[in-house]
């Protein structure tokens, strides 16, 4: 069974994401399941945006996107790991459980 694409922390939760660039329109696109060497399976929230994979430009559109799509300040949602990758790790700080129930909730209806 896969993981879920989020963890919950003291600090609010960890969304673990794959994303992809210079993609038609900037979008959370659902959750998929992937095949990772290290971990096995594991489920990732797939981000769409429109920026290009360069200096930044990507990280910081998904940042924007996964603020807009939780309806949460840009300042409570803080890239982790993955600066040069397309799997990435995204803190979003608040309520851990009010985040996962929205992400939960938003994810039921994609």
């Amino acid at each position: 069974m896969a993981n879920l694409p989020y963890k919950v922390i003291d600090e609010g939760i960890k969304l673990h994401i794959l994303v992809s660039p210079k993609a038609q329109r900037d979008e959370v696109k659902g959750s998929e399941v992937v095949c990772d060497d290290r971990k096995g399976e594991i489920e990732l929230l797939r981000v769409s945006v429109r920026a290009i994979a360069d200096k930044g430009l990507a990280n910081k559109a998904v940042l924007k996107v996964i603020a807009k799509w939780l309806n949460v300040p840009k300042s409570t949602v803080i890239l982790l790991t993955g600066s040069k990758s397309r799997h990435k790790t995204v803190l979003i700080e608040g309520d851990g459980q009010n985040l996962m129930d929205e992400v939960n909730n938003l994810l039921s209806n994609l």
